[in-house]
């Protein structure tokens, strides 16, 4: 579709485009309505909320100017980075299932669930050498293990070389905090952009229903070009009421070929695409019933900007190739 893109919308894929021959493409989407949104431009607006038609198995309510809050899981909060160190970040695992395996010549390993981490008042190396009170840093000794056996063992910090997290939900949420960690120091910050977009939400009782929406956008007309191929072993001629030489029947092959763009930044893959020769009549009676309140923008969406005329191209038996310039209510004798 040679266009800019009017509507877009990446949790609402299209699945079907129609392209007519008066500047308009039906458009139809699929998806879920919990997570269903649609952005319609201003200067077509009236004609996509107008044309527009929602399907589903269950009640739909359509929301005009509002865009629906996707709340987000809270992150856990991990203790991790230069300043932190192994007492720290057991320190915020208190409650998990975790596994620690000891620096012992025997390998000694427990598991059990983090309950308590001492922590100790340490002196800044230095600190004692000057004139002002010495200074003290917090400092993590232990960690307290809740056994499976239902004891509670103490395990010096020093003698732990390793620690797993059991919790396999817990190592989801460690490494998102993570990879969220490595996007924002590599990501650009957004650009604030100004938006006189219309805002289309659904909402349903049955949030995981299927939902069906379509509509007609404005595209650029799709041309038509045909080709024909013409038997070498005959000559041919203009006859006049289909009468002929005897043996003057021939085959004459057409080829209709099609030239058209996507030039939305949505992608076509997979999309059922439907081509029309025909103007769209619905607009017709859409038209009407919006005659009071036609924007400028939408009138010249409705109105047609070609002739109706097509290219059709002809080879000479001497190899040239003709193009001629005829309408679809031509005849043969005509061109």
């Amino acid at each position: 579709m040679q266009s800019n893109p009017q509507s877009q919308s990446h949790n609402l894929p299209i699945k079907q485009v129609t392209l007519y021959k008066n500047n308009l493409a039906f458009l139809k989407r699929t998806g879920k309505v919990s997570t269903a949104q649609l952005e319609i431009a201003e200067n077509i607006k009236d004609l996509v909320t107008s044309t527009l038609n929602v399907t589903s198995r269950a009640p739909v309510s359509v929301l005009f100017g509002a865009q629906k809050q996707v709340v987000d899981e809270p992150e856990y909060g991990f203790q991790y980075g230069t300043r932190s160190n192994l007492g720290a970040f057991l320190d915020s695992l208190i409650g998990a299932r975790v596994k620690l395996d000891l620096a012992a010549a025997d390998g000694c390993s427990a598991s059990g669930h983090v309950l308590i981490v001492e922590q100790d008042k340490e002196l800044l190396n230095g600190s004692e050498k000057c004139d002002k009170p010495p200074v003290y840093q917090d400092r993590h000794t232990a960690v307290h293990l809740l056994l499976d056996s239902g004891s509670c063992r103490r395990f010096v910090l020093s003698e732990v070389k390793e620690v797993t997290i059991l919790d396999q939900e817990l190592q989801a949420q460690l490494i998102k905090s993570l990879t969220g960690r490595v996007k924002a120091k590599t990501s650009r910050p957004p650009v604030a952009k100004k938006c006189d977009a219309l805002q289309l939400s659904f909402a349903s009782a049955e949030e995981d229903a299927d939902i069906d929406v379509s509509y007609l956008d404005r595209a650029k007309e799709w041309k038509c070009m045909y080709r024909m191929e013409l038997d070498d072993k005959h000559d041919f001629s203009v006859v006049d009421g289909g009468a002929g030489d005897g043996d003057a029947r021939a085959t004459v092959g057409m080829t209709m070929l099609a030239t058209l763009t996507n030039s939305s930044e949505e992608d076509w893959t997979g999309v059922q695409l439907s081509l029309v020769a025909n103007e769209l009549d619905i607009i017709q009676a859409v038209s009407k019933q919006m005659a009071a309140s036609m924007t400028k923008e939408m009138r010249q969406a409705l109105a047609p900007t070609s002739s109706g005329s097509m290219p059709i191209y002809v080879k000479t038996l001497t190899g040239k190739t003709v193009s001629l310039d005829v309408a679809s209510s031509d005849s043969v004798e005509a061109v």
